[in-house]
């Protein structure tokens, strides 16, 4: 299945391709958050449940993260960095 693909564990062991792997995969967690987060702002009830799922994610993806910064190449740094700030506006526009 293909979410089974998505969300399976990437190995960042190998190099840059799974780092940007990885990143895809960070950046598409964060676009999902954002949506379930507006859907609460909404009142949207069926966000709980999606929230639960995506605190799911959040440690799968925590774990993965894990000592990442140190690996990654400039380019990459500079790519997370722009993931996250993308999340925290979202965040902060929804307070």
């Amino acid at each position: 299945d293909e979410d089974d693909t998505k969300n399976a564990s990437i190995d960042i062991s190998d190099g840059t391709e799974d780092y940007d792997a990885l990143l895809d995969k960070y950046e598409e967690f964060c676009d999902d958050y954002i949506k379930v987060i507006s859907k609460a702002a909404e009142g949207d009830m069926s966000a709980l449940s999606d929230y639960q799922e995506m605190m799911k994610k959040t440690q799968e993806l925590e774990k993965e993260l894990e000592n990442v910064n140190s690996n990654l190449s400039p380019e990459q740094m500079q790519r997370f960095t722009e993931i996250q700030s993308k999340f925290i506006e979202a965040a902060q526009s929804m307070n």
